[in-house]
């Protein structure tokens, strides 16, 4: 496997991971993200609200802030093929 890996065998990889999990085709693609939110123990009816939002594409940094721009977020996460979270089936990407 090490070999396929330094060899960039990227194909082989996405053919034997779990389905829960995606490859990019190359690291420009991939985005890399935090979210921040008022707490489960602030939740307004049953939702929480999003404070705030991070996202790291390898080159730069935005930051994305509710009552600022938090609404560009949905517009600029559509650029990348992949997305990498702490969290993210559990809590970030729903």
């Amino acid at each position: 496997m090490q070999e396929r890996y330094y060899s960039k065998d990227y194909k082989y990889f996405q053919e034997h991971l779990p389905n829960k999990l995606r490859l990019a085709d190359s690291i420009d693609e991939i985005a890399y993200l935090d979210i921040e939110t008022t707490g489960l123990r602030h939740m307004i009816g049953d939702k929480f609200k999003i404070t705030s939002i991070v996202l790291f594409d390898g080159y730069s940094i935005k930051y994305y802030i509710n009552g600022f721009n938090l609404e560009q977020f949905k517009e600029d996460i559509r650029s990348y093929q992949a997305v990498v979270t702490f969290n993210g089936n559990r809590f970030d990407l729903p």
